[in-house]
């Protein structure tokens, strides 16, 4: 199923299920019981030995900060856990409309606003002309 592209590289793909429900919480007990930092990542001893891991991508002032569970259900790639999980991370901060750090990687908010316009405004019409490659539904 790899392909080779144009430059002769060897592509795949890697597909990821994101659950924002989890029931995990994590907490710093170094200085009484506070919520982690933005960053932790949490890809052994309580994840599957599978391909899964959790990250707290944002900084919670209020209540306790909840872990976004990844786990790749599909592979042929060669790309290594620790870069895909830097992508994931870095995904958090690339959302036009917010200046710090998501709860869901920016790709995942744009699906789901899309397809909450496509739903709701659009109503089985058509995008108009030039505005196919053009982020209009935010």
């Amino acid at each position: 199923m790899n392909s080779i592209n144009q430059l002769g590289c060897t592509t795949g793909v890697t597909v990821v299920m994101v659950n924002l429900l989890t029931s995990e919480r994590f907490f710093d007990t170094r200085n009484g019981v506070e919520n982690v930092q933005a960053g932790l990542l949490v890809c052994d001893d309580i994840v599957s030995p599978n391909y899964d891991f959790y990250l707290v991508s944002q900084r919670s002032n209020r209540g306790c900060s909840v872990p976004n569970h990844y786990r790749v259900v599909f592979s042929n790639s060669k790309m290594e856990e620790a870069l895909l999980q830097e992508i994931v991370f870095s995904q958090c901060f690339n959302y036009v409309n917010w200046t710090g750090s998501i709860k869901v990687p920016g790709v995942c908010q744009y699906a789901k606003k899309c397809a909450k316009f496509a739903a709701e405004v659009m109503e089985g019409k058509q995008a108009p002309q030039g505005l196919e490659g053009k982020l209009y539904f935010v």
